[in-house]
């Protein structure tokens, strides 16, 4: 069995061989270790690129942002307009293809501009038989994905990012705003800033792992399985509800199952995604 130091060599050395990339840089665990492992392997002939858009959360945007400057690593920040692909607006179970597809379209774009002919995306193993539409988009544009080239998982990016002493490799999973939103109800800017508001309001409360899912005017909560007895606390209580009710939902409903990935997918026999 590989320590995570050797597969980490894999990985510097698998990247290496493409001898440029752009690194798709949200700013998660799985784009942290790539960007460094691109750093040692392609030394000035890489570059970290961000997408900013109405889905994906500001502070993600700017997390990611600020680590790219502290490392000293070179970043570009792409502002993409996603109320101008109405396939994503429309929100079916194709939107998460039609995302991918608009961000990385936009990367290669930048990535041709200079000069640059690989870029790179974080997707791992267990993404390959997981419900991921976006996966399709990656593969028709050409997309690499260095850590399902070279055989790791999640488990292996964790074990790795700890054995070289990353900063965040234990940071709660983000994702995509519009995942927060029933299939087939339409993405809309304002909803989108409603769930940012509540989720952030429950992470100020103390809650790590926190997801809004929307329903019309009900927010459901999803917390971490072992943190549903605090959010019953009376006075706890109290205060999430009126930061859901202040984030412009009209009501406040617990689910009893906790945070999971792919709540929103139930409605779609044998799939998840992540969520």
């Amino acid at each position: 069995m590989n320590s995570p130091e050797e597969l980490y060599n894999k990985l510097v050395r698998h990247i290496r061989g493409m001898n440029n990339a752009c690194v798709a840089f949200s700013g998660g665990i799985d784009s942290t270790l790539l960007l460094h492992a691109a750093d040692e392997a392609l030394g000035d002939a890489f570059e970290a690129v961000t997408v900013r858009g109405m889905m994906i959360p500001s502070e993600e945007t700017i997390h990611a942002a600020d680590y790219a400057r502290s490392n000293g690593f070179k970043h570009s920040l792409i502002d993409l307009d996603f109320s101008l692909f109405p396939e994503f607006i429309k929100n079916d179970n194709l939107r998460c293809y039609h995302c991918k597809k608009a961000i990385f379209t936009a990367i290669l774009l930048h990535s041709s501009s200079r000069n640059i002919s690989n870029v790179i995306e974080g997707s791992h193993t267990a993404d390959i038989n997981d419900y991921r539409p976006g996966m399709r988009a990656l593969k028709e544009l050409g997309i690499r994905s260095p850590f399902i080239e070279t055989g790791l998982g999640k488990n292996d990016i964790i074990e790795i990012s700890r054995a070289i002493k990353l900063r965040g490799y234990d940071r709660p999973s983000s994702s995509c705003l519009a995942t927060r939103i029933e299939y087939g109800t339409s993405i809309d800017p304002g909803q989108l800033l409603q769930i940012h508001t509540a989720e952030n309001a429950l992470s100020s409360l103390g809650f790590r792992q926190v997801r809004i899912r929307a329903h019309g005017s009900i927010a459901r909560i999803e917390v971490d399985p072992g943190q549903i007895s605090r959010l019953l606390q009376d006075e706890l209580r109290s205060s999430i509800i009126t930061a859901i009710k202040s984030a412009g939902f009209s009501y406040a409903a617990l689910d009893l199952e906790g945070y999971r990935q792919g709540s929103m997918n139930s409605g779609i026999s044998g799939v998840h995604d992540e969520q």
